[in-house]
Formats: C-alpha cells, sequence, structure tokens
C-alpha cells in the first residue's frame, strides 16, 4: 500500500511540474498536445496525476517544453514529506548484490531504454545490489528489472523514480543523457 500511495504522489508531482513548466512556455494543454502528437486528454491526465508519463515521454515532454526532464521529476525529499503528511511509513531500503549483459540499441526507444537501464545497471553494481534486492525495494519483479537493465523494456516514469530513491540519486541521474 506504501508503494502505491508513493506511486500516486509521484504522478501528482510530475504532473504539477508539467503543468508549471507548460504555463511557464506560454502553452494551453492543447498546444502541448499536438505538439507532441498527444490527445489533449493525455496531457491532462499527466497534469492532474491521474497517470504518470513513461520515462520517453518525460523526455520528449521536457524537450517540447525546453526544460530539463529532471526537472519535471519530484526530488526524494518531496515525495517523502508528502508521505509523511499522509502518514505513510517509509518503504525498506535493499541490501546489496550483482549484472546482466545488454544488447546494441538501434531505435530511438531502444536507445532510451538502454542509457536508462545502463545508469541502473551500473548504480546497482556500484552498490553490490542484486536485482531481486533493487526489484523488491521498488515494487517491481526481478524480470521487470531485468528487463529495464538490458533495455529491453522502458520502465515507468514511477519505477524510474523509485529506483533513483532506493539508490539515493535524484531520478535526473538516471536520464541523464536520455533526452533527445
Amino acid at each position: 500500500m506504501a508503494r502505491r500511495i508513493q506511486n500516486e504522489l509521484i504522478a501528482k508531482e510530475i504532473g504539477e511540474r508539467i503543468a508549471e513548466a507548460r504555463e511557464a512556455a506560454g502553452l494551453t494543454q492543447a498546444e502541448l498536445a499536438e505538439m507532441l502528437g498527444y490527445a489533449v486528454g493525455s496531457v491532462s491526465h499527466y497534469e492532474i496525476g491521474v497517470m504518470a508519463p513513461n520515462a520517453e515521454r518525460i523526455c520528449m515532454i521536457a524537450q517540447a517544453l525546453r526544460v530539463h526532464p529532471g526537472e519535471l521529476l519530484p526530488m526524494r525529499e518531496e515525495v517523502e514529506s508528502a508521505m509523511k503528511a499522509k502518514a505513510v511509513p517509509k518503504p525498506d531500503r535493499p541490501e546489496r548484490d550483482a549484472k546482466p549483459p545488454r544488447p546494441a540499441p538501434t531505435t530511438p526507444r531502444e536507445i532510451a531504454a538502454h542509457a536508462i537501464g545502463r545508469r541502473i545497471a551500473d548504480e546497482r553494481n556500484e552498490r553490490g545490489w542484486s536485482q531481486q534486492l533493487l526489484a523488491d525495494s521498488v515494487g517491481a519483479s526481478r524480470s521487470a528489472l531485468s528487463l529495464w537493465e538490458t533495455g529491453a523494456s522502458l520502465p515507468p516514469v514511477t519505477a524510474v523514480v523509485q529506483v533513483a530513491y532506493a539508490m539515493d540519486l535524484s531520478p535526473a541521474d538516471l536520464l541523464e543523457g536520455v533526452a533527445p
């Protein structure tokens, strides 16, 4: 339950940041949606926190709004503060363990997935954590984490934020070099 509430808070904070950046850029939701090729409802859902964009969409939105993707992601302290306000216990931190091989990316989506995955794997290995340990700490399966690390799958942005927090990183650190 704490993980679900934390993901909801992350989605809400991302939405607020998207709305602020969009307004600062002087755009309406419809104009941003058109620039991105999205439905206006998608932008609206992102902004009110009903759903969070995946990491690829965060990068696309950031590019359209001319901000760094990290500016759209909340810092750990903000989420922890919101969790305390809701009296939600902080998820347990993991211990440490290993590393998988990664295929070469070819498409822009694969390049983004590979870059994020490599950063996650490198940071996890630096800490000596196993995939299972990190997956458990962020409420994901080990197989999902493996897919993210190999670039076979792009993690949801809430997972990117959760992974960053578990490793005491800024979410922007995991998106470094991913922005188009």
